[in-house]
Order: C-alpha cells, then structure tokens, then sequence
C-alpha cells in the first residue's frame, strides 16, 4: 500500500472514530424525516393522516367514553339537523 493510500486509511479511520456517532445519528434524523414527508408531506397527504388519526380516537372514545363525547357531538348534530330542516321548508 502507497504511503499516500496509507495516510487516507488512517485519516479515514479517525474520521470514523471521531464523526461516525454523528453520523449514525444524522442518518436515523434523514430517516425519521423521510417517513414523516412521506405520511404528511403535502395536505392531502396530511389530511388523510389526521382524518384517519381522528377517526380511531372518535371510535375509541365511543367504546371507553361514551356519555363523554355525546355530550360534546350532540350540539353539533342537533344544530346540523335544525338547520336541514329549517333549509327544507324553504
């Protein structure tokens, strides 16, 4: 081996020693982000993420808190029924 391939060796080698930690962090951060562009980087992409996300608390939340969210949905329903009625007359 050539004293010049030698020395790239070595500096390689404290490059390792010295940035390889860093490194492996910084690739699992690249990762993290590519997962994350790739499940909300636009809006409908993050719309579907959220609406998804939603909709299982809201059915979880019907299983384990029931009186809880009926409480908190019914005025809602009750003001959208109101007002398709009202609209219907017309």
């Amino acid at each position: 081996m050539s004293d010049v391939a030698l020395k790239a060796a070595e500096v390689g080698r404290i490059k390792d020693l010295l940035f390889g930690e860093e490194r492996r962090v910084l690739t699992q951060v690249q990762q993290l982000v590519s997962r994350h562009e790739e499940r909300i980087g636009t809006d409908d992409r993050l719309q579907q993420s959220v609406s998804q996300i939603i909709a299982l608390a809201l059915r979880d939340a019907q299983i384990t808190q029931h009186e809880q969210l009926a409480a908190a949905i019914s005025p809602l329903v009750m003001a959208g029924v109101k007002r398709e009625i009202l609209n219907s007359r017309h």
